[in-house]
């Protein structure tokens, strides 16, 4: 009366079918196991192999109307003269922006550590070439940024002072002579270039613009050596993959500076000058020039107030932004460096030179309409 088969009808015949059907099974997740070992042996080495490549992305906006913490204590992060110091209150930001870079020529980013950035729109991964010179290290590249912004800190000084109509004097004077160029048989080491052509030098940037439109042509540079004695030399540049070099590494001094102190640790490169200059006129005007505005900026700047061009646009862009920036201040030759996309809140106004930054800093203040980045249709 059991409803159940005897139990030699289900000896066999289930038992081998069971048997079968896990050989499959078995077999799958063998292959799945050593898939997942690969794969995970894949990962693992793309975090491990360094790859050509560092990433930027938006670093800090510092207020250079503020004070900071360094060695010595709390100071301002930039110190004008007596000479030129007003009592006006600044009651607002002039902020100069930075980019944070992830990774160096020593130890380069991996493979893997690239994916996140890969897909970031505030993040790009740069070739390591790009930053550094072939023969470069990272020590090299440390002294080249610091000296880069102890230059920014003269130039800044210089342009603001011309700003505020003081008597400012440029001497342009060759630093290094590369070898197998022009330059080199003809100039010494500390030799001041007082004009290209006729027309006085009042910065370094002027013989390089010089250099660059004349496409190759010989030029006559005056120069005075450091015994005082003139002459006058005759180059052709050099071409280049690059475009035309005499080959000549410069350094501006300055003459009838004002003493301007600066604070600032631990950070290189030349593109804070303008903001620096910006916040030497605003601690030396009787009037409180941003008006309680938060303002940022970027830009390098010589000596005859000219802005020049910056790397990092995008990083710094959104470094505004994190910081609560109303209108950031750019170099107008950045123009086509412009995201697609700026994040919302922050008003680009590129500018050509320090007196068209001041201008706008002071309309931004006043209320008044700025042009915005319809300032690039009018670049020269």
């Amino acid at each position: 009366m059991r409803s159940f088969e005897p139990a030699e009808n289900r000896q066999s015949t289930p038992a081998t079918e069971c048997q079968f059907a896990r050989t499959p099974k078995r077999r799958g997740a063998k292959r799945t196991v050593w898939f997942s070992v690969a794969v995970g042996l894949i990962i693992a080495t793309a975090f491990v192999v360094p790859s050509p490549y560092i990433v930027e992305r938006p670093g800090g906006a510092i207020d250079t109307l503020g004070e900071v913490q360094v060695k010595e204590g709390i100071k301002p992060i930039i110190r004008v003269d007596k000479e030129l110091a007003s009592a006006a209150e600044n009651t607002g930001e002039l902020r100069f922006l930075t980019v944070s870079v992830s990774g160096t020529k020593e130890r380069p980013r991996s493979w893997g550590s690239l994916l996140i950035p890969l897909f970031s729109e505030a993040e790009d991964i740069i070739p390591i070439s790009v930053i550094y010179g072939s023969n470069e290290n990272d020590k090299d590249a440390r002294i080249k940024h610091a000296a880069e912004m102890r230059q920014a800190q003269l130039n800044a000084t210089a342009a603001a002072s011309r700003e505020l109509g003081r008597d400012v004097r440029a001497k342009i004077i060759v630093q290094q002579l590369i070898p197998d160029f022009p330059a080199a048989d003809q100039l010494r080491e500390g030799d001041q270039i007082v004009a290209i052509n006729g027309a006085e030098l009042r910065s370094a940037e002027q013989l390089v613009a010089a250099t660059t439109a004349g496409q190759g042509a010989v030029a006559q540079l005056q120069v005075r050596a450091s015994d005082g004695q003139t002459r006058t030399v005759t180059l052709q540049p050099k071409k280049t993959e690059h475009g035309y070099f005499y080959g000549i590494q410069l350094q501006t001094e300055y003459e009838n500076l004002p003493r301007v102190d600066y604070s600032i640790e631990n950070i290189g490169g030349p593109s804070a000058g303008m903001m620096f200059a910006l916040s030497i006129i605003e601690k030396s005007l009787d009037e409180d020039l941003t008006g309680g505005r938060k303002i940022s900026g970027t830009g390098t700047i010589n000596g005859a107030s000219e802005v020049g061009p910056i790397g990092g646009l995008k990083q710094k862009i959104h470094a505004a932004h994190q910081a609560g920036s109303e209108l950031m201040l750019m170099p107008v030759e950045n123009c086509e460096d412009i995201p697609e996309r700026v994040p919302a809140g922050v008003f680009l106004q590129p500018v050509e030179n320090l007196g068209e930054a001041v201008q706008a800093v002071r309309d931004f203040r006043d209320g008044k309409k700025l042009v915005g980045t319809a300032r690039c249709k009018t670049a020269k």
